[in-house]
């Protein structure tokens, strides 16, 4: 007897795990046919070059490609396997794919994988092809909202030569940029159309100054939203001199995320002198309505310095340290703040944040519901 198709659709939707649905392919074609777009919309091979491998002659002798519209591939080199040939050969068999995510163990994997594409992105998260090698195929990638340039190992400063110009026509509709500083010196224009931004600093750029920091902020006029990371930048630039750069380019910007560094005076000023300078700075920022601020790891503090400023602000000698009011003074800094998050445990390597919200009627209370994190910068509005 024969399944009527809704009800083979509806058995289908109730089922959650991809293996349960790789099974259910193989019950009957009718099965195999409703089974397959939501099977294959979405796969992941990274650390899995075998299945990568299987995966490419899966797609390159059906039409099991065009029900992929999210992947995830490894660029790693694997002995016994042509990884750029099985890359290449997956890429070029999924049309409608939308969203495309790469990432590679080696340095700069070859960017032949992109030969004979059609698909038309709207998301691009690059760990593994440097920009230079990658620009010729954004060309033809127009439709990109969302893209994310991340290489910290090829910077090292004898990589002068393989940078190439960027125009910002080349991405007319990106809105969401997270990308390394380092290549933003080859954009050729701003970039009217990116309203959310972070930027990552790396060790291998520890002499930016700020007033590089100033020309790259200015590439982007229309920013709502911003975070930047100083971890890997001079002692000398800090989150006082970042806070003056963004008040002075973007005072209307409405989310920032800052994640500090161990600079000049962090460890030496007192608490609350230091806590007035930020507050300071933050009130510059007049249309400001969520604010992430994370300070330095704790193990980036030199064995035998003085502890930071932020562990010791609002606590006594024997007491544990008051967050509300840190949260009331940091919410009354701006009018327009409504939101705060920061740090208030020691961590590792996860940073836990509490999260704070500021009632109509003026009152600070812990927020659970929609607590802000370091990667709310993205989708905030």
């Amino acid at each position: 007897m024969k399944l009527p198709v809704e009800l083979c659709t509806t058995i289908i939707r109730l089922v959650p795990e991809t293996k349960d649905l790789a099974s259910l392919c193989q019950v009957s074609r009718m099965f195999n046919r409703e089974a397959s777009p939501p099977l294959y919309r979405s796969v992941e091979f990274f650390f899995s070059p075998k299945h990568q491998v299987q995966f490419s002659q899966t797609v390159t002798s059906n039409a099991a490609g065009t029900y992929v519209i999210v992947a995830t591939l490894d660029l790693t080199s694997h002995p016994g396997v042509d990884t750029a040939r099985v890359v290449n050969g997956i890429l070029r068999a999924v049309p409608n794919l939308r969203e495309l995510h790469l990432a590679s163990l080696d340095s700069n994997p070859p960017s032949s994988i992109f030969s004979g594409c059609q698909f038309k992105l709207h998301t691009f998260h690059n760990h593994a092809i440097d920009i230079a090698r990658t620009l010729s195929f954004l060309v033809g990638q127009p439709n990109i909202h969302e893209w994310l340039h991340n290489m910290p190992f090829v910077y090292d400063g004898d990589d002068e030569d393989s940078f190439f110009s960027m125009h910002p026509d080349i991405l007319p509709d990106v809105s969401i940029m997270d990308i390394d500083p380092e290549i933003l010196q080859d954009f050729l224009g701003p970039f009217p159309s990116v309203t959310h931004l972070h930027l990552r600093f790396h060790e291998e750029t520890e002499n930016m100054d700020d007033y590089q920091l100033l020309e790259l902020v200015d590439l982007f006029p229309n920013l709502i939203s911003l975070s930047v990371d100083l971890e890997g930048t001079d002692e000398y630039l800090g989150s006082s001199a970042a806070l003056g750069i963004i008040a002075e380019t973007h005072p209307h910007l409405k989310h920032l995320c800052l994640i500090d560094n161990i600079h000049k005076s962090y460890s030496r000023a007192e608490p609350q002198t230091a806590f007035r300078e930020l507050l300071e700075d933050l009130s510059a920022l007049e249309e400001l309505e969520t604010f992430v601020y994370v300070p330095p790891e704790e193990r980036c503090i030199p064995e035998g310095g003085i502890q930071p400023w932020w562990k010791r602000l609002h606590s006594k000698e024997g007491e544990s340290q008051d967050w509300t009011r840190t949260a009331e003074m940091l919410l009354s800094s701006a009018p327009s703040l409504t939101k705060v998050a920061f740090p208030t445990e020691a961590w590792r390597i996860v940073r836990p944040l509490s999260s704070y919200i500021k009632t109509h009627d003026s009152q600070v209370r812990q927020e659970t519901a929609r607590p802000l994190s370091t990667y709310s910068w993205h989708s905030l509005s």
